[in-house]
């Protein structure tokens, strides 16, 4: 039999899961290809529901009973850096590689850092049936180790910017995604969260 409502086949909800509303609630899903406009079906506490395709409670997003799609997966590496003067660092996979290998002018030895990754295809958004214009592509981020001219905030007060290299990047996070660990300047010796914008990749002098 010919599938009445051809959008599910790339339904990305499955029979049998259960899912978060866009208000929180959980559903359990137990049909996505229900023939008509709302093919998949499925309940809401003891209400029984059923959704468009993209998962909108309407054919417009943005309701509290909207379907929010899986989370992807991510995975996390974890190593430990041995952090030097002039923003110098090394990297060792393992912790007792790190201690055995850092140098007596090291700083800072075996730092755990973990880099958190998002794999598989980013999840869509909610959309409506009509096309909706693409959304910028989000920036390209520093990889750990890079040194930075950065800003502190919650620290010591600083204005200026301060040398620092990167030791932990959060692929998730678009507001803070870089931990930045200073090595010289008031904040020597500790690290924060910093921005894109309060993290720079320099040789120039700190602003």
């Amino acid at each position: 039999m010919t599938n009445p409502n051809p959008a599910t086949k790339s339904c990305v909800f499955e029979v049998g899961k259960t899912y978060r509303t866009r208000g929180g609630r959980d559903a359990l899903i137990y049909c996505t290809d229900a023939p008509g406009r709302w093919p998949i079906h499925g309940r809401v506490g003891e209400s029984v529901m059923r959704w468009y395709a993209s998962g909108s409670f309407f054919e417009k997003p943005g309701d509290c009973d909207d379907l929010l799609p899986p989370t992807q997966p991510r995975i996390r590496e974890k190593w430990w850096v041995n952090v030097y003067p002039k923003g110098r660092v090394s990297y060792h996979l393992i912790e007792a590689s790190a201690r055995t290998r850092a140098t007596d002018d090291a700083l800072r030895i075996a730092v755990p850092c973990e880099l958190v990754e998002i794999v598989g295809e980013e999840a869509s958004a909610l959309e409506s049936p009509a096309a909706e214009p693409p959304t910028p592509e989000s920036p390209k981020l520093l990889p750990v180790g890079t040194r930075v001219w950065a800003r502190a905030k919650g620290l010591r007060r600083t204005i200026a910017r301060t040398p620092g290299v990167i030791v932990e990047v959060d692929m998730g996070d678009t507001a803070l995604p870089y931990r930045v660990w200073f090595t010289e300047g008031p904040n020597n010796g500790h690290s924060c969260w910093c921005s894109a914008d309060d993290a720079h990749a320099t040789e120039g002098e700190g602003v």
